[in-house]
């Protein structure tokens, strides 16, 4: 599924957080079954000049990335058919093991046991549900910024 085109967009966020478009260049996967979810990180990733593609469920996001370069995936934790977890180990196996893209989940469960979940199966840290601004941006802008080093 890619960007959708003509839909109405969420409220807009306070912008003094966001990194201006020129910062920041790369494709991005979105793996969320939530629509809302999906277009306000649509419009956060449009007002920093990032492209990007959408799944709405684990299976999606890893058929993607068989055939798509991202320079960052943005995994929601749970999904229908294929949670983000199962998902981002599958990714995993399909790079023999070996991160070629960082991923990030996207979740409302933050407590310490669980980001240690995500990050045992290979995912680099939280953004937490609800998203604010601030914490997008500072999370993609750190990583992307990683990849350009």
């Amino acid at each position: 599924m890619t960007k959708p085109s003509s839909e109405k967009t969420p409220p807009q966020s306070d912008s003094s957080s966001e990194p201006t478009s020129e910062q920041l260049q790369g494709h991005v996967l979105v793996a969320d079954d939530n629509h809302l979810n999906q277009m306000l990180i649509g419009v956060y990733l449009d007002k920093v000049g990032l492209t990007y593609d959408l799944a709405a469920n684990g299976e999606e996001a890893l058929s993607l990335v068989k055939h798509t370069d991202y320079d960052l995936i943005l995994m929601d934790i749970m999904m229908p058919v294929m949670d983000g977890i199962k998902a981002t180990r599958a990714i995993f196996d399909l790079w023999g093991g070996e991160e070629k893209v960082p991923i990030l989940a996207l979740s409302a469960n933050d407590e310490n046991s669980q980001i240690e979940e995500y990050v045992q199966a290979g995912m680099r840290g939280l953004i937490p549900k609800p998203i604010r601004a601030e914490d997008f941006y500072a999370a993609v802008d750190a990583l992307l910024d990683e990849k350009r080093s």
